[in-house]
């Protein structure tokens, strides 16, 4: 007899369950309906607030000893007007430009500030290009930075873009003068850039030496600070001579770096996962 009853009732609820999903009559359908309706609530709030499902799912292994599975737990991933940021605006010089290569021109900005923010790992960054009348400008939303001078060392440049047309004619040699007057200007330069490692390894401060030895106005102003820079990034030389010496952070490498921008007194600072902070002067 239990046997029979067993199988009845499984039986029953077999029909009851095929009934739900294969309905034969309308009011099967609306049962239907309701279920995924109430299936479908479920399973979004359950995404949106595991820890209820999670924290029965441990009350009951506790007590039973049978595995409940946990449900994901999935972080929230806030935007720019919920956790806070900088929205910067670039205005873009367009005046050397011909107008037919406009779009051209302020896509290839945007794809390569793109790929510099991307770089340091910012969380769902928004890069978009707009166009007031005959105004075009580049709008950078940085979600979880609320520091305007990081946010532009991020990028690598103050808001202002220029742009210029290729000179595709050969250059022409120099002539004595001018290769005399250039190879006393470098030598002056190294010299220079010299003193400065020597001062930086003799522990005076490094932000005042750059202000002091720096010809470049922004890395002056700033102390030398660089910020967080990727390996793939347009300071990757620098990275690469700090992983080649095995500097330690706060250590200056011993020689110059040489880049297509001058000589270089460099400092690892930091490091973390998506970059090192570096600074040179």
């Amino acid at each position: 007899m239990a046997r029979r009853g067993l199988g009845e009732i499984m039986s029953r609820a077999a029909g009851h369950v095929g009934s739900l999903f294969a309905p034969k009559t309308p009011r099967g359908r609306v049962r239907r309906a309701v279920f995924l309706i109430l299936l479908i609530v479920f399973f979004t709030g359950t995404l949106s607030q595991p820890r209820y499902w999670n924290g029965a799912a441990d009350w009951i292994g506790e007590r039973t000893g049978i595995g409940v599975p946990h449900f994901w737990d999935l972080p929230f991933h806030l935007g720019l007007d919920l956790q806070g940021g900088t929205h910067l605006v670039y205005v873009a010089d367009m005046s050397a430009i011909d107008e037919k290569e406009h779009v051209d021109a302020i896509a290839g900005v945007r794809d390569v500030i793109e790929r510099r923010v991307n770089a340091f790992g910012v969380s769902e960054p928004l890069v978009q290009t707009n166009r007031s009348g005959d105004e075009w400008r580049l709008i950078v939303d940085l979600a979880g930075i609320s520091d305007i001078s990081e946010a532009i060392r991020l990028i690598g440049e103050t808001p202002i873009l220029e742009f210029k047309e290729s000179n595709d004619e050969p250059a022409r040699e120099l002539t004595e003068e001018e290769q005399e007057e250039m190879d006393t200007y470098n030598e002056g330069a190294a010299e220079r850039a010299e003193e400065a490692l020597k001062k930086a390894r003799a522990g005076d401060d490094f932000a005042g030496l750059a202000a002091e030895y720096s010809e470049d106005p922004v890395s002056a102003a700033q102390g030398g600070d660089l910020g967080f820079v990727a390996p793939d990034g347009p300071h990757y030389l620098l990275i690469d001579s700090i992983t080649e010496a095995g500097l330690e952070e706060g250590e200056i490498l011993r020689e110059l770096v040489t880049s297509a921008d001058g000589l270089h007194v460099v400092r690892y600072d930091e490091r973390r996962e998506a970059g090192r902070e570096v600074s040179a002067a």
